[in-house]
């Protein structure tokens, strides 16, 4: 496979920087997530806000004035033809599905 090009098994930890959460926003580490799992500047994504408002899944992820965490279980959407996946305090996890690919599957198994 070519650089560059995206199959359905491939996926993207953001991991390329240690920050806590209380120093990186949740929406900065999505859009760094995918754009590092489709190799491009974050710049050249579309803007998160068009499929999740970015305040809203930043403020899921604040810490209490304890700095306890209090975010949800699980928050799963498509972002750039990506499937983004954020678990508790676990890291953003990107599968680089097209979108194509996944309208176009056969949800009959081959009836």
């Amino acid at each position: 496979m070519a650089s560059g090009d995206v199959d359905d098994h491939s996926m993207a930890s953001l991991g390329v920087d240690e920050r806590s959460m209380d120093e990186t926003v949740m929406s900065e580490r999505v859009i760094t997530a995918v754009a590092a799992t489709k190799d491009t500047n974050p710049i050249d994504l579309d803007p998160l806000y068009e499929v999740i408002e970015p305040d809203a899944l930043n403020d899921l992820y604040k810490r209490d004035e304890l700095g306890r965490a209090i975010s949800p279980e699980r928050v799963e959407f498509t972002y750039c033809g990506c499937r983004v996946v954020i678990e508790g305090e676990n890291p953003v996890t990107v599968s680089a599905t097209a979108l194509e690919e996944l309208e176009h599957s056969p949800n009959d198994h081959g009836r």
